[in-house]
């Protein structure tokens, strides 16, 4: 084992003995900050999870889209990102459950882990002669998450307030969060739900988009 290891090693144990953990501080939020999930659309969710104390040991993050009805599937995990501050001795490659065969062609995943072994605060900041940054102890995990148009009955019924979550699991507890988004139709393009956000003429833009269509259909016409 060469030095730089053994240092480690011997770190690890130190700060192992001398901490008492304190709870990771957890939040999973729609990236759009919309309270609404739209049926046969993509939504990307946004997983902090803080950790505030030195150390901590056989961390794993599970990221469920759903925990009440199956009905909200992960179809890609878009980024995961590590505060400058921490070290993992794991790895965030993401371990996708698919809980049933036919799940897994398609890519609908019922929920995902990260495996990050131990992880430890490294106090970078005070020898390098830099501010750390609120995000310096924070990982952040982007997934995109979909309801299928080819849903059985009673799931992902419009209306319906879905619960989704993330928990993390440690040597010494677990911690868990979670929250709720209503269910809604697809009922407008995705333009016209882009044109409803401008703030005025967007009526004026839609009839003059109807005019234009009709010129063409006479100019056609006359030829």
């Amino acid at each position: 084992m060469d030095f730089l290891a053994t240092t480690l090693v011997i770190a690890l144990t130190i700060v192992k003995a001398a901490s008492i953990e304190r709870p990771p501080i957890l939040d999973i939020t729609p990236e759009d900050g919309s309270n609404k999930i739209f049926i046969a659309e993509k939504t990307t969710f946004n997983v902090t999870v803080k950790f505030p104390g030195k150390f901590y040991d056989d961390v794993i993050i599970d990221v469920m889209p759903t925990i009440d009805v199956p009905d909200v599937f992960i179809t890609k995990v878009k980024s995961v990102k590590v505060g400058s501050s921490l070290y993992l001795t794991g790895n965030t490659k993401p371990v996708m459950d698919y809980g049933r065969p036919e799940l897994q062609t398609p890519g609908k995943a019922l929920s995902c882990q990260f495996h990050l072994g131990k992880v430890m605060k490294l106090n970078l900041g005070d020898k390098i002669k830099t501010k750390t940054t609120p995000e310096d102890d924070v990982i952040l995990i982007q997934y995109e998450a979909l309801i299928p148009e080819e849903r059985s009955e009673g799931f992902a019924e419009v209306g319906h307030s879905h619960m989704y979550a993330v928990r993390v699991c440690t040597e010494n507890g677990t911690y868990f969060e979670f929250k709720h988004v209503e269910v809604a139709a697809r009922s407008l393009p995705i333009l016209f739900r882009t044109l409803e956000k401008f703030p005025a003429r967007q009526g004026d833009v839609i009839r003059e988009m109807y005019i234009n269509v009709e010129s063409s259909e006479k100019k056609k016409f006359l030829y």
